[in-house]
């Protein structure tokens, strides 16, 4: 029999149908909306400024006694020999040389020193002796001491073409030791100038300052008096005359011019305000440095100047009143850190001129 014949091949499989297509994705909702921004705060108001402390040092010439004036020996006008053996300044050594050579000023100081709550003050009374520190040659001696209607000023009267160092020694009143002022304080000086031609022109030289004022920024007053930095480090200043004026611009009561300037006569605005100049000190020394020059007269040794100094002196009340300040100095000091005392914290001082006479007592 024939074979039987193969069976028939099976159909190709059908291709898979292709796979879905995938749903669209949904649409993202929108993002929320971000609130309204809130207005911007005002800027904090600045903090009111700080008022002015009181004065806490008293320096008053007024109120002061000049029991000895005999600076660089020259003369007098008062050597007073009974002073100088009982007070505890000399005796502690305050002026080796015999006779003393400066000007003593008692009862001229006061310093309010607080505790810590800032509750209750205490008083301390010191007094200022003003010594030469080279060689002195005065014009009239007489004009030495207190100056004004009333003594409102020192005053110091120096011949032209002479220049001299002098110091301001602070003491203790109560048992003639140095006083070291802790607190800051001013002391102001007067009426530079010069005379004809540029001649007698005063100028003075002080260290360990922590700024000045003149009228520019004392009252709102132009200045008339040359400002020039010597050494910033050690806040060295100079301040000299720029202008020729006559007696005019001496002043004669310190209440006319340690008030606002709004009760301040326009003469004294012009003649006396515009020829001062106001040091400052940071407090912390018992000692003021100076150097005071006055240029040539036309005939050499004719003529002198004075200079004219006072500190800010309590009236009536410690809430006593300042000049306003308007603006800071017109040349801004460089920081200032003051030095240590210029002096040992112990008498006696050393002179740097030999005493003219022997002692005719022992100074302890």
């Amino acid at each position: 029999p024939s074979p039987a014949p193969p069976p028939p091949s099976p159909p190709p499989p059908s291709p898979a149908p292709p796979p879905p297509n995938p749903p669209p994705p949904s649409p993202a909702p929108p993002p929320p909306s971000s609130p309204p921004p809130s207005p911007a705060l005002p800027p904090p108001s600045p903090p009111p400024p700080s008022p002015t402390p009181p004065p806490r040092v008293f320096i008053d010439f007024e109120g002061s006694d000049v029991p000895y004036n005999n600076l660089g020996d020259s003369g007098g006008p008062l050597v007073n020999l009974t002073f100088v053996q009982e007070s505890a300044f000399f005796q502690n050594g305050g002026d080796p040389a015999f006779p003393p050579q400066g000007i003593y000023f008692s009862k001229i100081g006061k310093e309010v020193v607080y505790d810590e709550e800032i509750t209750d003050g205490v008083d301390i009374l010191f007094d200022m002796y003003v010594v030469n520190r080279t060689r002195y040659v005065p014009n009239i001696v007489i004009r030495n001491g207190e100056r004004g209607t009333t003594g409102d000023f020192g005053a110091l009267n120096l011949a032209d073409g002479q220049s001299f160092d002098f110091d301001f020694l602070f003491v203790r009143s109560s048992d003639g030791t140095p006083y070291t002022i802790g607190q800051p304080y001013s002391i102001y000086f007067f009426d530079f100038d010069h005379g004809e031609d540029g001649q007698l022109l005063e100028s003075l030289s002080a260290c360990g300052l922590s700024g000045y004022r003149t009228s520019v920024e004392l009252y709102g007053v132009e200045t008339t008096v040359s400002v020039k930095i010597e050494d910033s480090e050690r806040g060295c200043y100079s301040f000299t005359a720029t202008q020729k004026v006559g007696g005019e611009n001496n002043p004669l009561f310190s209440s006319e011019i340690f008030v606002p300037i709004e009760d301040i006569s326009s003469s004294t605005q012009a003649d006396v305000l515009p020829y001062l100049a106001e040091l400052q000190y940071p407090g912390g020394s018992s000692t003021n440095s100076f150097t005071f020059s006055v240029s040539a007269a036309v005939i050499p040794g004719s003529s002198g100047r004075n200079l004219l100094f006072a500190g800010f002196a309590q009236a009536g009340t410690i809430a006593s009143v300042l000049p306003s300040p308007l603006s800071s100095p017109a040349v801004p000091p460089a920081a200032f850190v003051p030095s240590a005392p210029a002096l040992p914290p112990t008498w006696p001082l050393q002179a740097q001129m030999p005493p003219s006479t022997p002692p005719a007592f022992p100074l302890s």
